[in-house]
């Protein structure tokens, strides 16, 4: 999967690459194909990802089930935290 492909969708908008990458990788766990979209100027400008975000993308017919899948692990996380 890329990022330019046409049938993709916003899953999720971080503001790092750690917890973009995080959550990927709980979607690949789960079986679901998906990619971080950053546009840092080739690295000369971090701060543009300030700005538009770091967005994780999946495939259209994945997003209602990749939603599902962090927000049970935000859920997850948080009641774990807590305690």
């Amino acid at each position: 999967m890329k990022p330019d492909d046409e049938n993709t969708a916003v899953v999720r908008t971080f503001i790092n690459e750690f917890e973009a990458e995080r959550a990927k990788g709980i979607l690949e766990e789960e079986g679901i194909e998906c990619c971080v979209s950053s546009d840092d100027v080739g690295g000369m400008g971090p701060p543009q990802q300030l700005i538009q975000g770091i967005k994780l993308l999946v495939l259209e017919e994945d997003l209602k089930k990749a939603q599902k899948v962090l927000d049970a692990y935000d859920s997850f996380t948080s009641e774990k935290e807590i305690k």
